[in-house]
């Protein structure tokens, strides 16, 4: 699995909890106890539930974000994983006309949470650590690795995408 379907197994793996685990206390391993909090309750029952997505799901999906060179079928994966989990956030909601139950369209989402998507949230990320590395001396190894040419054949084939191809595509 790429990264990013590990780290949206995992985010998924903690929003779709079984009845089993429901019942059971959250631990959260940064403050070192346990809450009472219900897992039933977590997702749904919070007075902002984009603070929710922002600080602790962002976070996870995106640690190191910076150095990734996504292509663009990573980039629609991680739009779909956004939109599966501020659905799963914000919940159904109730049709006026119908009466019944209906899941948020796109546009409902994006006027529920206003921030950027997880995708731009990316680039600018990615186009900060290009400003830094830019700015870095040239005995720094990151800055070596930026600049520098690999010896050796290429293998056969389309060339992958790398960091910099997409710090120019970002600028366009």
């Amino acid at each position: 699995m790429c990264r990013v379907c590990v780290r949206v197994h995992y985010v998924s793996q903690f929003l779709e909890l079984n009845k089993r685990e429901r019942n059971k206390s959250l631990v959260f391993p940064w403050c070192g106890e346990s809450s009472s909090m219900s897992a039933t309750k977590f997702p749904t029952q919070t007075k902002q539930p984009g603070k929710l997505y922002r600080t602790i799901i962002l976070p996870v999906v995106l640690y190191g974000c910076e150095k990734w060179s996504l292509i663009l079928r990573e980039e629609r994966k991680l739009r779909v994983f956004e939109k599966m989990v501020l659905r799963r956030i914000f919940g159904p909601r109730k049709d006026e006309v119908m009466g019944e139950w209906r899941r948020l369209h796109n546009e409902e989402l994006n006027d529920l949470y206003s921030s950027p998507n997880i995708v731009r949230v990316i680039k600018s990320r990615r186009m900060s650590w290009a400003g830094h590395v830019a700015h870095m001396g040239e005995e720094r190894g990151v800055y070596r690795v930026l600049v520098g040419k690999p010896e050796g054949r290429r293998p056969l084939g389309r060339p992958r995408r790398r960091w910099v191809d997409n710090i120019r595509m970002d600028l366009q």
